[in-house]
């Protein structure tokens, strides 16, 4: 509030008397239309949200406006809007803007219009000049905005690839410890080989000791069973006082009857040699298979490695055999029986957990 120059009292007029009232009631209604204003904008606010005008006869805020308030249902909505944007201290200190620039500046930065309120800069400027301002402020906020989320697009980025480069990092060390580990895997292969000659020269022992084995037995059972029955077909001669042909008769059925004898037991015995003998080569089938298959599997890791100019071209080569590997296994657990798949499921989630806990460490 600006003050009243003091004159001299010889001086003071009647003019001057008029010009000091006609300030005073210029101030008091400035405070009065202010207040008005505040008063004018909590009022509709308080009508339109606790719906007031139905108690008037009126089903709509907008009718009770125009009808009966007479304000056109956008200046009351621009009344509302303004108070609720920018609050009642800063609605009654500001009045005298007036309430098309108060609205304005409901669209402008907090920041600069608090300045620009304090500072008096809106009091001299028309209503297209800060529509100008607040569009110009606008497309400042809306450029700063835009280069902030770039900024943090890059920053999301950059940290991305630092994490994507860390994990490529820990996957050539896994590799580069599988590619170890592979090396162990040749010694054990080596060992493998080993066993597998070792049983096949045991195999050949036994085949032997079998043999050996076997013409003992027949030999025995040769002599058990020809001195067996030659007593018995005697026994049964001296009862019925035989003749020499018969002796020699005799001596013939004997002799049939060792054969025969020896042929059956040759062919048991030589049914549980084959047995094992099957068994045992089955074995070693299984183990060179194994030995084969790791030795092939090897090699073609190794030419594939071989091939690869950078670690990421070996980093998929792994890869690719851990896709082909689990895609082989998952074809077997297919034709598995029920309580055999979730057994081994189970043991693929353990394994594809672990590995999951590995890589994020």
């Amino acid at each position: 509030m600006s003050e009243i120059i003091t004159v001299p009292e010889n001086e003071i007029t009647d003019l001057y008397n008029e010009a000091v009232k006609t300030h005073r009631e210029i101030m008091v209604n400035g405070a009065i239309a202010a207040e008005a204003l505040l008063k004018l904008c909590k009022n509709l606010k308080y009508m339109r949200d606790n719906k007031l005008y139905e108690q008037l006869g009126y089903e709509k805020f907008e009718s009770y406006c125009e009808e009966m308030a007479g304000i056109k249902e956008r200046m009351a909505y621009t009344y509302i809007s303004t108070y609720e944007n920018l609050g009642e201290s800063v609605l009654q200190s500001n009045a005298k803007l007036g309430i098309t620039k108060l609205n304005l500046l409901t669209g402008m930065n907090p920041v600069e219009r608090a300045e620009g309120l304090a500072d008096g800069t809106f009091e001299n400027m028309s209503v297209s000049e800060i529509k100008e301002l607040i569009k110009k402020n606008r497309e400042q906020g809306e450029q700063i905005t835009l280069l902030t989320l770039q900024l943090e697009n890059e920053k999301n980025e950059a940290s991305a690839d630092t994490d994507e480069t860390d994990k490529l990092k820990e996957r050539i060390k896994e590799l580069e410890k599988q590619i170890s580990e592979n090396s162990e895997y040749d010694a054990e292969a080596d060992e493998m080989y080993e066993k597998v000659k070792q049983l096949e020269e045991e195999l050949r022992k036994k085949e032997s000791a079998h043999k050996i084995e076997l013409e003992q037995l027949s030999e025995t059972i040769s002599a058990e069973l020809r001195e067996q029955l030659s007593e018995e077909i005697k026994a049964e001669m001296s009862a019925e006082q035989s003749s020499a042909d018969n002796s020699e008769e005799i001596q013939k059925q004997i002799e049939a009857a060792v054969t025969a004898a020896k042929k059956e037991t040759e062919k048991e015995v030589k049914a549980k040699l084959k047995e094992k003998s099957d068994k045992q080569a089955e074995k070693i089938k299984e183990l060179e298979a194994v030995l084969s298959s790791s030795s092939a599997e090897k090699e073609k890791l190794q030419k594939q490695l071989s091939l690869s100019d950078t670690k990421s071209a070996k980093a998929m080569v792994y890869i690719d055999a851990l896709q082909n590997n689990f895609n082989a296994l998952f074809a077997i657990i297919a034709e598995m029986d029920e309580e055999q798949q979730n057994k081994f499921k189970g043991a693929v989630l353990k394994l594809t957990s672990a590995m999951q806990k590995k890589s994020g460490e």
